[in-house]
């Protein structure tokens, strides 16, 4: 017998531009569906346009044959977003997960905090050890990815995946007489990417290898590294990307599948962590640091750019208490050095649970007429059995020469469970106040 599962959500905001009680004021309405059966998804959501798609999985309707079919507005991960955005982004997180071995594809559904999507379809065979993939959307652009994964003992276990992708890119365009970089017409390009994952008792590691075709009858090439070596409590996770740019006297940056640019040379991140649990008391430590390599200039002569960020966490449980701090630096070697600091307190009492956050984050510059210092201060609550699971208050505060720049939020979410159908619903109402 199918199990049913419906969903309905709406998501309005109140964004109040004067003063709180302004008669002027703009709003946003999102809202959307998702009906779930046992061989059968849907899901529709409305934002500023309309996103919907299904997936249809064969395998549940007792064939025993383990094939997918996808349709609509999709999200993609894996293979097909790293030769999107080869590079990794730079965000400080010292408590991360890291992620290294994935389960399932490469493919899913849209959902409310989806960016605009093509329409694509996709075709996924899935079954114990292997998957293989077909995409197409309608930009033109194909993919195919087959992975496998290969376990000779218990010690070990080794997967490897690749991707073959045609794409369309667009030609090159520009109205200034001065191109800033060469013109070239439009073509179809191929790109290739390749995963190899390794893990062995105490230590995971994923290597990849990619090559994008461009303008000129190029070929660019760049490479991943991921590893996670953990014992006991602790753990050290890192990354790395480079790219050709590493090797070549004369610096340039390649285009990738999404017309992106992509001018990082290099990228490390390193993050050691410390995880300990007992009955009723949780602790966690982290420390992350970041190096970036970027092209400011292309050429024989290129002007590099070099950023550092570090920071360092830690969270603490005990009881029905918790607490989170973080501290960060980023672009430690630029004029404006940006300095964040985090404090989470928690409390889980009986009805509900009850949380406050404080986050101040100041840009230090020679310029003391620059310099900015923005204070944000949130309530928050989770109430229990209750028909609104979360409320919030916060007030965010910007200090700049003598401009004072305050912004408020008030949000709620609630749901209502009738029979077989969930309603969600979520109202923001923010108001900005400038006193100079």
């Amino acid at each position: 017998m199918n199990k049913i599962k419906i969903f309905a959500l709406f998501y309005a905001m109140l964004n109040l531009t004067k003063p709180l009680f302004a008669s002027d004021f703009k709003h946003e309405e999102v809202y959307g569906a998702y009906l779930k059966l046992d061989h059968f998804d849907f899901r529709y959501v409305r934002k500023s346009d309309d996103y919907a798609g299904f997936k249809f999985d064969a395998s549940k309707l007792g064939t025993g044959f383990p094939l997918r079919f996808y349709v609509g507005n999709l999200n993609f991960s894996k293979a097909i977003s790293r030769l999107k955005s080869p590079s990794y982004p730079s965000a400080i997180n010292p408590l991360s997960t890291n992620c290294i071995f994935y389960d399932e594809t490469a493919v899913s559904l849209p959902s409310k905090s989806s960016a605009s999507k093509t329409l694509s379809t996709a075709i996924c065979y899935k079954d114990a050890v292997s998957v293989l993939e077909f995409i197409a959307d309608e930009n033109e652009a194909l993919s195919v990815t087959l992975s496998r994964d290969f376990e000779d003992c218990d010690y070990i276990k080794l997967s490897a995946a690749l991707t073959w992708m045609s794409f369309f890119l667009e030609p090159k365009v520009q109205n200034s007489w001065k191109l800033s970089s060469p013109f070239f017409t439009g073509f179809r390009a191929n790109a290739f990417y390749g995963e190899f994952l390794v893990k062995i008792p105490l230590v995971n590691t994923k290597i990849g290898i990619g090559a994008v075709e461009n303008p000129f009858n190029t070929v660019r090439f760049f490479s991943t590294l991921e590893a996670d070596i953990h014992y006991g409590p602790f753990s050290l996770s890192s990354r790395a990307f480079a790219s050709d740019n590493l090797f070549l006297a004369r610096k340039e940056a390649f285009l990738t599948p999404s017309s992106k640019s992509e001018k990082h040379v290099l990228e490390i991140n390193v993050n050691p962590k410390l995880r300990f649990y007992e009955k009723g008391f949780s602790f966690e430590a982290g420390l992350a640091g970041f190096y970036d390599c970027s092209i400011l200039s292309e050429g024989y002569n290129p002007e590099l750019s070099e950023k550092i960020s570090a920071g360092a966490a830690a969270r603490m449980g005990f009881g029905k208490n918790s607490i989170y701090l973080l501290y960060k630096m980023q672009n430690i070697t630029e004029d404006d050095v940006k300095h964040g600091a985090t404090v989470k307190y928690t409390h889980d009492f009986k009805k509900l649970k009850l949380g406050f956050s404080s986050n101040t984050v100041f840009t230090q510059n020679e310029d003391p007429k620059k310099s900015t210092v923005t204070e944000t201060a949130l309530i928050y609550v989770y109430p229990h059995d209750f028909p609104i699971t979360y409320g919030s208050v916060s007030v965010c505060s910007e200090f700049k020469d003598s401009r004072v720049r305050t912004k408020a939020n008030m949000s709620a979410s609630g749901e209502i469970m009738a029979k077989k159908v969930k309603f969600l619903a979520k109202l923001t109402v923010s108001t900005v106040l400038e006193v100079e």
